[in-house]
């Protein structure tokens, strides 16, 4: 067994039981996984980041007027790397948190 196997033989039970609760919520028939596969994070290379392409401190993206955010490991400083999409993530929840707050 390979490691994305065994990921996704532990992941698709309990997405199972959500969508399933979801679906007893909405009075609907739960959708059937029809297909499930796992990749490692290496499988995510980018090319260039938001970092490297002169955005200075930025790691996110938001662009307020036009309600669009983004955020993942292109912009933070460890591109392809599971930690920069977390870092990133948090940083755009916190400052969305924020602004709702004023």
């Amino acid at each position: 067994s390979t490691f994305p196997q065994a990921v996704v033989r532990e992941l698709v039970p309990p997405l199972q039981r959500l969508l399933s609760e979801l679906s007893d919520a909405v009075g609907a028939a739960p959708p059937e996984v029809l297909v499930a596969e796992g990749h490692r994070w290496g499988a995510a290379f980018p090319a260039s980041s938001f970092a490297a392409a002169g955005s200075g401190e930025g790691r996110f993206y938001l662009d307020e007027r036009n309600a669009f955010a983004a955020c993942g490991d292109y912009f933070s400083p460890f591109p392809g790397r599971v930690e920069g999409a977390w870092i990133s993530g948090t940083l755009l929840a916190d400052a969305l948190l924020a602004r709702q707050a004023t």
